[in-house]
């Protein structure tokens, strides 16, 4: 304002108005902002979106909430991200907002909570099975995050004949799950 030769002139705001003498014009334009963020969270079937904030040259807060373009495991760069302003319009008047390309979001496997437990039958000539549950059912390649599940029994540390234990005995289970890209794989 000083350079217009204004004199008692003064203003907080950029709403792109005018100052005007007989002889100069002058503008004053909002300040560019790049926001940048990062952030991590554990796959759990929803996007990302979590509020951040940022100090512009202005010694103001901006906050605003970054989110994901989908809720699937991986890294979100600037451009598969999207960002809402959390101010209220009057204030960003004064800021011209965009998302810094180098903005990054990580959204990492989950890990599966399957529960065992041991089995004690009486022997009747049936095969019987242990299977690992997850909240209360039993886990199956219908199960969310699970593409296959693969059991295996052995006996004093070789694999039985059959494909389930029939014979009295102390049997040991080991299972392998594989899944899908939002879960870790596992075995127990």
């Amino acid at each position: 304002i000083q350079n217009l030769r204004l004199i008692n002139f003064g203003g907080e705001l950029a709403e792109n108005y005018y100052i005007v003498n007989e002889a100069v014009k002058g503008k004053i334009l909002p300040l560019n902002v790049s926001l940048l963020a990062t952030g991590t969270k554990v796959y759990d079937g929803t996007q990302y979106s979590v509020k951040h904030q940022q100090k512009t040259a202005a010694n103001e807060y901006i906050t605003f909430l970054l989110k994901t373009n989908s809720s699937d495991v991986g890294t979100y760069m600037g451009t598969n991200l999207a960002f809402e302003s959390q101010a209220a319009s009057s204030a960003l008047t004064n800021y011209a907002l965009n998302l810094d390309a180098t903005s990054k979001v990580e959204i990492t496997k989950a890990k599966h909570n399957f529960v065992f437990k041991n089995k004690v039958v009486t022997f009747n000539g049936k095969q019987h099975q242990i299977v690992a549950t997850h909240n209360g059912e039993e886990i199956s390649n219908d199960l969310n995050g699970v593409a296959d599940i693969q059991y295996t029994y052995t006996q004093n540390g070789l694999p039985i004949s059959s494909s389930l234990p029939v014979n009295a005995g102390i049997y040991r289970v080991t299972v392998v799950v594989t899944s899908d890209k939002n879960f870790e794989d596992y075995t127990a």
